[in-house]
């Protein structure tokens, strides 16, 4: 019977330890940024909100330590309401079939500048492996990495003339304590 019950303890012990460290977005904080060139001349920056997600990290375990997160693409917002509706469409976005873009981390290891992550990010119904630096200020996440939109099939049909196929993603995710 002690037996049993030191076991119980134990296991118990092993559950809330290994969730001490889940952390649950701020979505009201927390956003994707981007930025992408447009005609050659310029350059367009907007936003994703709508951020969620469980994120398990812990700088001294990160064997251990993972996240899963979704933004809602539908959020997108570049400040001209005409081209964000074009966005939410079939061309690019396509929210009515794909309504969320997600992450969900394959490893995380640490740099020289703070961390990195590898794992999956989906969008628009397709999955490429991705790598993101991130630092932690914090209660907050910060991570940068750049893609080409044409491996998401998001704006497949448009001249990269009129828009770079490079897009500059930044996340920030606020963590609540």
């Amino acid at each position: 019977m002690k037996t049993i019950l030191i076991s119980i303890c134990l296991i118990t012990f092993i559950i809330i330890s290994s969730q001490a460290n889940n952390k649950q977005i701020n979505t009201g904080e927390s956003h994707v940024s981007f930025r992408i060139g447009n005609m050659r001349i310029n350059n367009v920056s907007g936003t994703f909100s709508g951020m969620r997600g469980t994120v398990h990290f812990d700088p001294q375990n990160l064997a251990g330590s993972s996240f899963s997160v979704c933004v809602d693409a539908s959020s997108v917002d570049t400040g001209n309401n005409r081209r964000d509706k074009h966005l939410r469409e079939e061309e690019y976005f396509d929210v009515e079939r794909f309504p969320t873009i997600c992450y969900a981390s394959d490893i995380i290891s640490r740099t020289d500048d703070g961390f990195v992550t590898r794992g999956k990010l989906t969008i628009k119904g397709v999955t490429r492996i991705v790598t993101i630096s991130f630092v932690k200020e914090g209660n907050t996440l910060r991570g940068t990495f750049s893609l080409n939109r044409l491996d998401y099939n998001v704006g497949e049909g448009v001249s990269t003339f009129l828009v770079s196929n490079l897009v500059e993603v930044t996340i920030s995710s606020v963590l609540i304590p």
